[in-house]
């Protein structure tokens, strides 16, 4: 059509200037027929580029239109008295309305209770100043399905009449997410700060009567003295223990590397087990935990002590938020090819607004000043994210404040049970030689007068070129190796032990505070036999002695 378009102008041009040389030759009267020939290709001319110009300008408005009506951003033309001149599909979409049923009511009536004069006082300032502004704004009248709106608002003016603004433009952004962000990044930094003030007094609790403790071991005192300080030495120190054990433990579940020690047992071994763990705790609280166990065995595929640990955090939150004297029932049966583990208490209940969130780590209820019922608030969320691991879940259930929980626990059941062998009979521990290497003094000390004292011969050296050594003069069967070592640390220390002769022939075991499992992986790659995290306790180090 254009080409065809551009044919015609140019026959029409060429008429034109025929018409103009013959005018010039020609008389009177045909001068002007031929001037009006001229002026009537002239007006044609003029039309056909006037209709271009008019279909090139309905082009551009509807493209204009789509860009307007498909922009991923609401727009709207409001006037003065809140009411929607023209609102693209966007915008029409965001509020939930027909674009054609929205256009000349009222923004205000899309949004919440008092929100609509919070508008109208916007436009006001606006067409007044002539300066943009932002408000924040709840689109929607129900609760449940309120989304947060920001409106920033600009004056529309004239350009052709120069008459007073009379509407604004108005961009309608849904913040529900930027909001919802924002509150759970001001949970997290308020949680955070809640724990950190937790963790403070939950250390400073077991450590105020260590430090007593040091003090009375350094004024002479009696046997009976020490041995009081040896009872409350030992349970403070495994409340510390507990502490840092249940902080890498959820460490390590968020992080995806915590290492479950699976096999098919009963469950109903670790429910007596944790029963045994929890009595001293129901005992000093003067409560009563009644069970009931089925006759026949329940196999699960699982970690015996980590499943032991989940329900002793199960019954000691049940005695936590129980009254003296109170009952804590616990229960334990199979349905659907699934265990059930059941710990019931009558206790104070969870509030509503917490049940959802009663599984978050460091989260817990309110508590007074004295903090009687303790702890850092991961009990449950161990409880969480170690049933998840052996592929069960956990519910739990309060009818409300004062009206006791049930927490729920549903594991696979498993086939059949593995036969455990039988305990055998007691061994003396024989006699080692051991050189014990750890940069912290007081810590080598502490170990060498423990071994000492289980009849070891012993020495201790405090970096790694030392042990080197050492090790070739004394010859020893077994190295206790800190990892966190000055200058050589404690895996180049393994590996070059394993270079010589004599450190070929003695059992390395990494003794360190780094407990994640990849520190276990680089021990046990530089050369180390085994990896015991600080600290260690009497069991486990008789347990090195013995292997």
């Amino acid at each position: 059509m254009a080409r065809l378009g551009d044919q015609t102008d140019g026959i029409l041009r060429e008429l034109l200037d025929v018409l103009r040389r013959e005018a010039r030759d020609s008389t009177d009267s045909g001068r002007v027929v031929q001037d009006l020939q001229i002026h009537q290709i002239e007006l044609e001319l003029q039309n056909r580029e006037l209709r271009e110009a008019q279909q090139a300008l309905e082009e551009s408005r509807d493209r204009y239109a789509d860009l307007y009506d498909f922009a991923p951003v609401a727009y709207a033309t409001v006037n003065r008295l809140g009411e929607i001149i023209q609102m693209n599909l966007t915008a029409a979409q965001l509020l939930g309305v027909e674009r054609a049923r929205g256009e000349g009511g009222f923004l205000g009536t899309r949004l919440s209770p008092g929100d609509g004069r919070a508008v109208l006082n916007s436009l006001e300032r606006v067409l007044s100043t002539g300066e943009d502004e932002s408000i924040e704004v709840s689109l929607g009248r129900a609760p449940a399905n309120r989304r947060d709106l920001r409106l920033t608002i600009r004056r529309d003016n004239p350009r052709l009449t120069g008459a007073p603004p009379l509407s604004c433009r108005v961009i309608l952004s849904d913040i529900t997410d930027q909001l919802r962000s924002e509150r759970a990044l001001r949970d997290a930094n308020r949680h955070k700060d809640e724990f950190l003030a937790m963790l403070g007094h939950e250390l400073r609790n077991p450590l105020s009567p260590i430090c007593h403790v040091a003090a009375v071991l350094a004024l002479a005192p009696t046997p009976v003295q020490v041995a009081w300080a040896a009872e409350l030495l030992g349970r403070q120190v495994k409340h510390l223990v507990r502490l840092v054990d249940d902080l890498l433990d959820v460490a390590q579940i968020n992080r995806g590397t915590f290492a479950l020690h699976r096999h098919c047992f009963d469950l109903r071994e670790a429910v007596e087990r944790a029963m045994e763990q929890a009595l001293p705790l129901f005992e000093a609280h003067r409560q009563h935990l009644n069970s009931a166990l089925p006759p026949v065995p329940v196999p699960v595929d699982g970690d015996p002590e980590r499943l032991t640990q989940v329900i002793v955090n199960l019954l000691g939150n049940a005695a936590k938020f129980s009254a003296p004297n109170g009952t804590v029932f616990l229960s334990l049966d199979t349905a659907n090819g699934a265990a059930r583990l059941q710990v019931r208490d009558h206790g104070s209940g969870i509030d509503a607004s917490l049940l959802p969130q009663v599984f978050a780590a460091f989260l817990q209820g309110e508590q007074s000043l004295d903090r009687p019922r303790g702890g850092l608030g991961l009990g449950l969320a161990l409880v969480k994210g170690l049933v998840e691991l052996h592929g069960g879940q956990v519910q739990a259930i309060s009818p409300g404040l004062g009206a006791g929980s049930t927490f729920t626990v549903q594991l696979p059941l498993a086939q059949t049970v593995a036969a455990i062998p039988a305990p055998g009979p007691d061994r003396r521990i024989k006699p080692h030689v051991i050189l014990v290497v750890d940069d912290d003094r007081d810590v080598a000390t502490a170990c060498a007068t423990l071994l000492r004292r289980l009849d070891q011969q012993v020495e201790t050296v405090h970096d790694g070129l030392a042990a080197l050594e050492v090790v070739e003069r004394l010859k020893p069967d077994l190295v206790l190796l800190d990892i966190g070592l000055p200058g050589m640390n404690g895996y180049e220390v393994a590996r070059r032990l394993r270079t010589t002769e004599t450190g070929r022939a003695a059992r390395l075991v990494a003794l360190t505070g780094y407990g994640q499992d990849e520190d276990r992986q680089r021990a046990l790659a530089a050369g180390c036999d085994a990896f015991v995290c600080k600290p260690m306790d009497l069991t486990t180090l008789i347990g090195v002695l013995e292997r």
